[in-house]
């Protein structure tokens, strides 16, 4: 086949791949019930069931609800004290609105809108009067994960006290509200926001623990007993977009593992990206945590071994270099798509994650084995509670001392999108120039 069938053939798929993704974003948005348009600032009823978990926050929590007849989802904003959960069916009055884009710290507009849009959101209400009818309307399986979440957390919260507690449901099930508005906002200046929302990192922490500790198990049985795991975490955590995206991936090593298949990272991850996006085509434009998750993985996958070489150590492990390697790839991937969509840089997230993320193994562990031991009985998770709290201190503390620093956080609100596109070219080129040396050498 000569190069001009080639050159026609790779147009003609991306041609095809164009529209067929256009036409599935359009169906997507069609799907998205909005019967109350010419209702909106009106005060109604409606009577449904709340589809996720409640979303508690330091002064307001947020109820996803779905109205019964129009399957029409609308978000509340209610009282911290509001004591729903999923699966909850309810009446609701209050007045509908419809949600509004904002302007954030860096004087980007926020399309907050769209970002709700991706998830069938299309209405909101602002503290509604809420009458509790009964529970248990939701997925059986999925509300057990949920209950089991919540008594762990609060097993834990009986031996490690406030805010230390909430930084480890973070980074073990993805619960990071109870940590404020002022910590979240610190790890977000130090630039290890990602520790707490359960990413592709924790979940592969999380991956090899249980497959090591089923090791002993028959094979199979280890390998499926692994995928359970993953998969229950997922959805105890919420099942977020960079939370799916690391449990794919999870779920197709270990079906390679189980077929005896060589595993490729760079193919999972295109893979998990494209079941995803035809899933649900808004999260690719609206959703920058499954952005930034596709981005940073990409730079683990394809820069580890570039910077592995040139410091001279090894991609995976948990010495101080294998951590600045990828700490490294995942900063210089995410940077310009991140400084681009939010306007903010931060000039401490390098030294800020070197010293952070390497505890994260160690406090997840530790975490894990307090709570497993608080289950069974609160004083004999008292000693190892303590080792715990002090991990999650340190890092807390780290978190803030990296957030106070002077010009911690720059803003560059008027960084282009063609900048951004100019940066990767340079990363892709470098990238490319690594590899033919290497080659060649």
């Amino acid at each position: 086949m000569n190069k001009f069938y080639l050159i026609t053939l790779a147009l003609a798929i991306f041609g095809i791949s164009f529209w067929l993704g256009g036409w599935r974003y359009a169906q997507n948005l069609k799907q998205v019930p909005r019967p109350f348009e010419k209702q909106i600032g009106e005060e109604l009823n409606f009577s449904g069931v709340i589809i996720k978990e409640t979303d508690r926050r330091e002064n307001t929590t947020l109820l996803t609800f779905r109205d019964q007849k129009t399957k029409a989802i609308i978000l509340l904003t209610a009282s911290p004290f509001e004591g729903l959960n999923y699966g909850d069916e309810v009446k609701v009055n209050g007045k509908l609105t419809k949600p509004k884009n904002f302007i954030t710290n860096s004087g980007r507009e926020f399309d907050y809108v769209n970002y709700l849009l991706k998830d069938g959101v299309a209405y909101q209400m602002f503290y509604p009067k809420i009458e509790w009818v009964k529970s248990g309307q939701g997925a059986k399986i999925l509300g057990g994960l949920f209950k089991f979440k919540n008594y762990l957390l609060a097993k834990m919260a009986q031996v490690i006290p406030e805010p230390e507690v909430s930084l480890l449901g973070g980074l073990l099930l993805g619960a990071k509200q109870g940590l404020g508005e002022e910590i979240q906002t610190d790890f977000r200046r130090a630039g290890v926001i990602h520790i707490v929302v359960l990413s592709g990192y924790n979940i592969a922490v999380f991956a090899g623990a249980i497959s090591r500790g089923l090791a002993f198990l028959p094979r199979v049985l280890g390998i499926f007993g692994a995928g359970v795991g993953v998969l229950s975490l997922v959805l105890m955590a919420g099942a977020g977009t960079a939370t799916v995206r690391a449990g794919l991936m999870a779920g197709i090593a270990l079906f390679a593992l189980l077929s005896r298949e060589p595993y490729n990272a760079g193919r999972a991850l295109f893979l998990a990206g494209l079941v995803m996006v035809w899933w649900n085509p808004l999260i690719l434009f609206y959703d920058l945590g499954f952005q930034l998750s596709f981005i940073s993985t990409l730079g683990l996958i394809y820069l580890s071994p570039i910077f592995a070489k040139i410091l001279k150590c090894k991609s995976q492990g948990l010495g101080i270099k294998a951590v600045l390697v990828t700490t490294l790839s995942a900063q210089i991937m995410v940077t310009p798509w991140l400084i681009y969509k939010t306007g903010e840089l931060s000039l401490v997230a390098l030294p800020a994650n070197l010293l952070v993320v390497s505890l994260v193994p160690f406090t997840m562990a530790l975490g894990a084995l307090t709570g497993l031991l608080a289950l069974i009985f609160i004083p004999l998770a008292w000693p190892m509670a303590q080792l715990t709290f002090w991990l999650l201190h340190f890092q807390l503390k780290l978190a803030e001392w990296f957030a106070d620093w002077p010009l911690a956080v720059i803003y560059l609100s008027s960084f282009s999108l063609w900048l951004s596109v100019g940066l990767y070219v340079l990363i892709s080129w470098g990238y490319l120039y690594f590899k033919n040396e290497n080659q060649n050498q």
